[in-house]
């Protein structure tokens, strides 16, 4: 993908463009449907929260006699030593050093995960080079009070895209929009939350190299409210990414700069909390024909009962559409499953 191409995606979208090893017929594609039609897609998304359903798939499973193991990763394969042929043929090799034997498996993970694996096949070598990951990054900060809602800005609520580091921006809303009050004050609880940044590539990678451990620098401490302790005015450090006091001043210098305001126009924070994934999305590389890849690892040639599935390899990267539509392709198309109910005739049509 050319250096123009990259400029025009970021500037348009928000998203950098990362590597410039992409397939640029795909990029094209992407972004005549995500971009410039981007006003007429449909977007959905479940009621409750994506979490629903894996939720939803974990207790069905557990219903019906299935064990769920978390926090235990894979680490390798092996043929399964015990029971027949016929019963089983792979097993999962974790940390815990338990094997898990099955006469198929199903894989929803992306390259960087399924490199670590010690087994290698000519399919996989092939998706690996055709999969090229990308880094993402969310920086959350909390105020006092909903300051965009009050001049000079006057919008309620919404969502903002530049060309700076912070790149995308999320006004989420405020405590006050559901009624609460502190009895020692009576002042309404106004606190309020921006991601203030969600990044993707390069800006990915510069927000990161900001964390306070791994730069060596000051880590931003935070300060009480009213509705806020003293002892306790830092969001809990759930994510392990420990915010600096260099990345609240760059969000809030880039926040002004976004609303083209003088210095100190907007408040400071008083709490903040950001994430890192190093591996966050995937975009097809340079040469990459991704129906064929998508055959090769639904199916692996070496290991016939083994399916890779995921948004890696899928026709809808970067999306948890892609995730859902590659699971049920290796469903319908090998284990002979009927499609969902209620779901579009042509919504796998791209995978066939």
């Amino acid at each position: 993908m050319s250096s123009e191409m990259r400029d025009f995606m970021a500037a348009s979208s928000g998203y950098d463009g990362g590597p410039q090893d992409r397939h640029s017929c795909i990029v094209l594609v992407d972004m005549t449907k995500n971009v410039l039609l981007g006003q007429f897609s449909d977007y959905r998304v479940p009621t409750g929260g994506m979490q629903v359903l894996s939720d939803r798939l974990r207790d069905e499973f557990i219903k019906l006699g299935g064990e769920v193991y978390t926090n235990t990763p894979v680490t390798g394969m092996a043929n399964c030593s015990s029971g027949s042929a016929a019963e089983h043929h792979q097993a999962l090799l974790t940390a815990a050093g338990k094997p898990f034997c099955s006469k198929s498996v199903i894989l929803a993970l992306h390259e960087g995960a399924l490199e670590k694996l010690w087994w290698r096949t000519l399919s996989m070598e092939t998706a690996w080079k055709a999969a090229i990951p990308g880094e993402a990054s969310k920086l959350f900060l909390g105020f006092d009070k909903p300051w965009w809602r009050e001049a000079p800005f006057g919008f309620y609520e919404g969502a903002e895209v530049s060309s700076l580091d912070i790149e995308h921006t999320y006004f989420i809303g405020t405590q006050a929009d559901h009624v609460s009050a502190n009895t020692s004050t009576g002042q309404s609880n106004r606190n309020s939350l921006v991601l203030a940044s969600y990044a993707v590539a390069f800006p990915a990678y510069r927000w990161a190299n900001m964390e306070a451990t791994k730069a060596n620098i000051s880590a931003f401490q935070g300060r009480a409210n009213a509705f806020v302790g003293s002892e306790t005015p830092l969001v809990p450090n759930a994510t392990g990414f420990t915010v600096s006091q260099h990345m609240v001043d760059l969000a809030m210098h880039q926040l002004h700069q976004l609303h083209n305001v003088n210095a100190g126009t907007i408040p400071p924070p008083y709490t903040a909390a950001a994430i890192h994934w190093p591996v966050s999305w995937h975009n097809w590389g340079i040469g990459a024909n991704p129906s064929e890849v998508i055959r090769k690892v639904g199916q692996l040639d070496a290991y016939q009962n083994v399916f890779i599935c995921g948004e890696a390899y899928s026709k809808s990267q970067g999306w948890a559409e892609g995730a859902l539509r590659s699971a049920e392709y290796i469903l319908e198309e090998y284990f002979n499953l009927k499609p969902l109910a209620g779901m579009p005739t042509k919504w796998l049509s791209r995978y066939r």
